[in-house]
């Protein structure tokens, strides 16, 4: 058996001596002293040094800096260029010896930071360069092109690979197990009520994986007459079992409790034992001993913290494992099909399941967006045929041509610490369904490994539509349970963003379900909740047992909603019984608050006016048709996906998406909700009756009867909500045709802040609303661009209702005159 992979690796729990203690204290003072020094270096810029070195036929260039910084590398002719927003010593320069790719390069400071120029002896190159950590530096790798010439005029080939680098696999490959051993020990329950704490250390070359667990063998021995210990499992503060032990003189038990992952984390961590006594008839607490025996063991799953499988990363996208940061990035080809861009939704939006909506960012992107902070940040996964995939990206993830239709999926964990996927195939429909798989749990177990091909065969399953009853579950809000631990007064808070006034039916209600720790006062300690800051009940946690549940309810009066975001408060006072607050460990009391319990909100059936901010309560069925233009913009996929997981999040329910090619797009025969997505001038040309037209050589969009605004095709986004009476409604995002104008759209503007019935968005800044004044179909408003030469007329349907009311004012006027005498 292998060190590090099996029981004689092993480790033994134990309390910690004074002297350890002393030890930590000396930890934290130096922790401090270096984090002051940190923070005092943090203000100083960046120092640069450079470093040359050989390639395999190529040539290095190693940048060293003292912190991340942002750069650009371009090439033309025979020269590479690279800005760094870092200040140098001065100028400089170096050489390339012997070298047959590059010769030399030199170094000049800038306004900006510097500037650096690498000379190559010939175009035919092909450039590579990428960020690492720690120590941060830029690297460029150039080496010969195969087959390229170097003719006058060609430009060296550039890659920026930016996560592309696999982090160095610690502990070697493959998966192991460590044994922590608890050292024998009797723990005296005085007073019926004990509680030990045991700490264990977890390598931060290590990363936790599922099939951990504790496995205690106990002796209860109660003192004089026949009773029950019962005993909890607290990892981390958070309890993950109890069980129930007889006295019975002589014997033992052995159990097993299953740890949670995403509990145990690098570094110190802890478990606790906490015990309780009752007599086998009755109330009251019994004196007696718990005693550890040899054979009890604390066993850790784990991976080397470089390594990744393709079921992990799974476990990943659901939220069912933790990962390190909370940011995704999904990387398609330039001009991906329907499914590939459905392929990426679906793990967008599966992604924002998982986790609190609004504390993380994804974004949709394509490779050339890919750059040094999106690897530093993001964990990337990247979806698409192989043939429109870049040769590096293949490289990277070492792809292998499947045999026959299959499809190809890879992952890894870069230097950042962040996991990287590839999905891949030789049709868009075989890329969807190596998604799907990786999602689908039930095959989960089926993933363990890095590599693997797959036959097509997946499809989105029929979701659900029925219509929803106005609730949504603390899981939801938070991600799971809320456990809140130690003696004394503990909130928690939460946002809850209700339904528009007009689609509440009445007062909501908050019903909340919990357990809590047998070793608390059930008198003294009490679980309240509040509303906007307000008491709206409280109850006694009472005395827990095993297979108790404690339930506390209020009223939500229908005013609040009205005052628009409602603040939840959960507070909870925990006493310890028998006063016992000093002697033992905080972990032991505690109350978990369950992640089903809900906020139920009745819905009232009448129609909200077709707006924005009513979205997506207006929806007439589960189904929405999606059409997209051939060249999604950079933050367009990533604004479809928000809007959608937060419509999912409001509704409590998936929907079922359909992608379609903008192409096949017929607005006049459109039937249900459907989502427009494309550029902006595209729109303009699609006889689509939105609130924008071109007159004459600017595009202008109008609001009501006077104000007009010149609307930007390159720099502006709009949306607008349509509404098609019995046909649905139509959502239309226009994008600007300068992409950086849109990537981080979402991250300023979430879905909450849509109003009106158009949005506008000004460069990227600033937002204006338009609430038009006609009645729906609104293209008497607004008329169509003609698709043939781009001029459009404004058809001012309050204009002409005007002159039709003088008209008729003046033939009445006229009629009364005549009656004169």
């Amino acid at each position: 058996m292998s060190p590090g992979t099996g029981p004689e690796d092993k480790l033994r729990l134990k309390p910690p001596s004074a002297l350890k203690r002393t030890i930590r204290t000396a930890g934290l003072l130096a922790v401090l002293i270096v984090s002051a020094i940190s923070l005092s270096a943090e203000s100083a810029a960046p120092v640069v040094s450079f470093r040359t070195g050989l390639q395999p036929e190529g040539a290095r260039l190693v940048i060293d800096l003292d912190r991340p910084v942002n750069y650009s590398l371009s090439a033309e002719g025979s020269k590479v260029m690279i800005d760094i927003k870092a200040e140098s010593a001065g100028e400089g320069s170096g050489s390339f010896p012997n070298n047959r790719v590059a010769s030399s390069y030199s170094v000049r400071p800038t306004t900006e930071g510097t500037s650096l120029e690498i000379n190559l002896r010939s175009p035919a190159v092909t450039v590579k360069h990428y960020t690492l950590p720690i120590p941060e530096r830029i690297v460029v790798d150039i080496s010969p092109s195969p087959g390229v010439t170097g003719q006058d005029g060609q430009k060296p080939r550039v890659f920026g690979i930016h996560g592309l680098v696999r982090a160095p696999l610690v502990t070697g490959p493959g998966k192991g197990y460590t044994d922590l051993r608890l050292s024998p020990e009797e723990m005296v329950l005085e007073d019926g009520f004990t509680a030990r704490t045991f700490p264990f250390e977890v390598p931060t070359t290590r990363r936790i994986v599922e099939g951990s667990s504790f496995s205690p063998v106990l002796v209860f021995e109660a003192r004089g007459e026949e009773g029950q210990a019962r005993v909890s499992f607290i990892l981390n503060g958070v309890p993950v079992g109890d069980t129930l032990l007889q006295f019975r003189k002589g014997s033992d038990t052995g159990t097993r409790i299953e740890l949670p992952p995403g509990l145990i984390r690098p570094g110190e961590n802890r478990m606790t034992l906490a015990v309780s006594t009752f007599p086998k008839g009755g109330r009251g607490q019994i004196g007696g001993s718990l005693r550890i025996l040899d054979e009890s063991f604390l066993r850790l799953q784990y991976l080397s913290a470089s390594d990744v499988r393709l079921k992990d990363v799974g476990a990943f996208l659901d939220g069912s494992l933790p990962t390190e940061g909370e940011d995704l990035a999904v990387v398609l080809p330039g001009r991906p099909e329907p499914e590939e861009i459905l392929a990426a939704l679906e793990m967008a939006m599966k992604w924002y399941g998982g986790r609190t909506f609004g504390q993380i960012r994804v974004r949709i992107l394509t490779p050339e967006m890919v750059d040094s902070e999106t690897a530093r940040c993001f964990h990337t996964v990247y979806l698409g045929r192989r043939s429109l995939l870049p040769l590096p990206v293949l490289e990277a993830f070492r792809s292998e041509t499947p045999p026959g239709d299959k499809g190809f999926l890879s992952a890894f964990v870069d230097p950042y610490g962040k996991f990287r996927l590839l999905v891949t195939s030789d049709t868009a429909e075989g890329v969807l369904s190596g998604v799907l798989s990786l999602m689908d749990r039930s095959l989960r177990e089926r993933f363990d490994m890095r590599r693997a091909f797959i036959t097509p065969g997946r499809t989105l399953p029929a979701r659900k539509t029925e219509a929803t009853d106005g609730s949504v579950t603390f899981r939801e809000m938070t991600g799971g349970d809320i456990v809140l631990s130690a003696a004394g007064a503990l909130e928690r808070r939460m946002i809850i963003t209700p339904p528009p006034i007009g689609k509440i039916g009445g007062e909501g209600e908050i019903s909340v379900t919990f357990f809590s720790s047998h070793l608390l006062d059930g008198e003294r300690s009490t679980l309240s909740l509040e509303l906007n800051g307000a008491p709206a009940g409280t109850v006694k946690l009472g005395r827990s047992t095993a297979s108790r549940e404690g339930r506390l309810a209020a009223k939500i009066p229908e005013k609040l909603f009205s005052q628009g975001p409602l603040e939840i408060g959960l507070r909870a006072v925990l006493e310890p019984a028998g006063g016992k607050r000093r002697e033992l460990p905080g972990d032991a009391f505690w109350v978990v608050v369950d992640g089903s319990s809900q906020v139920r909100i009745p819905l009232s059936t009448r129609r909200l006016p077709p707006l924005l901010e009513y979205l997506p309560y207006q929806l007439t069925g589960g189904e929405i048709s999606l059409f997209v233009g051939p060249e999604p913009k950079d933050g367009m996929l990533s604004a479809v996906a928000g809007i959608l997981a937060e419509w999912q999040r409001a509704l409590g329910k998936a929907l079922e998406v359909k992608v379609k090619p903008l192409s096949q797009l017929e607005w006049e025969s459109l039937k249900g909700d459907a989502i427009v997505a494309a550029d902006l001038e595209e729109i303009l040309s699609l006889g689509i009756p939105i609130a924008a037209v071109h007159r004459g050589e600017e595009a202008v969009i109008t609001r009501g009867r006077s104000v007009k605004a010149r609307l930007d095709p390159e720099r502006d986004v709009l949306i607008q909500l349509i509404s098609r009476k019995s046909s649905g409604l139509g959502l239309v995002l226009g994008w600007p045709g300068r992409s950086q104008t849109g990537t981080a759209f979402l991250e300023r503007f979430p879905p909450g802040e849509l109003k009106g019935d158009v949005f506008l968005v000004s460069d990227g800044k600033e937002a204006t609303l338009f609430y038009l004044e006609t009645q729906e179909p609104r293209v008497g408003l607004i008329g169509p661009t003609p698709r043939k030469d781009h001029t459009g007329r404004v058809i001012l349907g309050v204009s002409a209702l005007g002159m039709s009311l003088a008209l008729l004012w003046s033939l009445v006027y006229l009629g009364r005159r005549r009656e004169r005498p």
